[in-house]
């Protein structure tokens, strides 16, 4: 059984449609929990109407007031669920009819081809859509110069490539993520792929799955890496970058707070090299990081990074 945890904030706009495509999937075993985070707006009371049509499948509950953050809101959720596996929802998209489908045949491949237990974590790509579903870009991965391949320990420490939409864990690594928010955890979709890759494996399906919505009130968002307002952007907030990398240096920070003593080689030393790089001089850091892997994908990603390590 699969269970699905949809965060909701102020998504009256696109709710209904979200929820709809969800029921309307082709694998049905499957529950899903809508969790209102303190809303202002009727989505809450949206949710209640598709519970009473569908008691069997939804269930809701709501934080009043809100944590205000999607991270918070899916955490919150992550710790209460106890599925053999489960999914990440936003309230803003669509999915595709064959996601769930899809998704759990490569989840149970990656299963099937490792120890009893191995925590699992599956991804996909996703078109990216604008707020009345018109086609941007038929994939996200293609748009941002994402690679998929990039899910080592050592290059996940420093860019994430995994969109929490889209994704699917197994209950092992529900159990060995099942910590309280850290407060170094950037977003929890990075945080279990840091976990998945070090204790287990990461899959990935270069199909989309889901119709990426992009409005004005998106969380995150899909950002065209060859535009030319995305290089104005990134010149335009060398502040925000720079609090980002650091915010990575945190996140590293957490992991070892949190998975010390059970760390394995080689993880235990790429975490505590990347948590001490603050520590050595501009230009030894920038070597280092250079040496060990420590840089994102793309040219521009790069010297971004280096530039502020």
């Amino acid at each position: 059984m699969t269970t699905i945890l949809l965060a909701v904030y102020n998504g009256l706009p696109y709710l209904p449609e979200q929820i709809r495509s969800i029921l309307s999937q082709t694998a049905q075993d499957f529950t899903l929990h809508i969790r209102d985070d303190g809303s202002t707006d009727d989505s809450f009371l949206v949710a209640q109407e598709f519970m009473k049509k569908y008691p069997s499948k939804i269930t809701i509950s709501r934080s009043k007031p809100g944590t205000g953050s999607a991270k918070d809101n899916f955490w919150g959720m992550l710790m209460q669920a106890d599925d053999d596996y489960i999914m990440f929802c936003d309230h803003d998209d669509v999915w595709l009819p064959d996601k769930i489908e899809l998704t759990l045949a490569a989840m149970r491949e990656l299963e099937q081809a490792s120890a009893p237990g191995t925590p699992v974590l599956v991804h996909t790509d996703l078109s990216v859509v604008d707020q009345d579903l018109q086609l941007i870009d038929p994939s996200m991965f293609h748009m941002q110069g994402m690679d998929a391949a990039r899910n080592a320990l050592r290059q996940l420490l420093v860019q994430n490539i995994v969109t929490g939409c889209t994704v699917m864990i197994n209950r092992p690594l529900q159990k060995l993520a099942k910590y309280p928010a850290l407060p170094g955890m950037i977003m929890h979709d990075w945080w279990l792929a840091l976990v998945a890759t070090i204790y287990g494996k990461i899959g990935f399906i270069g199909k989309p799955t889901i119709l990426y919505r992009q409005h004005s009130k998106n969380t995150i968002g899909a950002k065209d890496v060859l535009s030319l307002s995305y290089m104005l952007h990134i010149s335009k907030t060398w502040k925000s970058v720079r609090e980002n990398v650091q915010d990575t240096y945190g996140q590293a920070q957490a992991l070892l707070d949190a998975y010390e003593p059970s760390l394995p080689e080689p993880a235990l030393s790429l975490l505590q090299a990347y948590v001490n790089l603050p520590e050595l001089p501009k230009l030894v850091r920038v070597i280092a990081a250079w040496r060990m892997g420590f840089v994102k994908n793309g040219i521009l990603r790069k010297l971004v990074s280096i530039l502020y390590l």
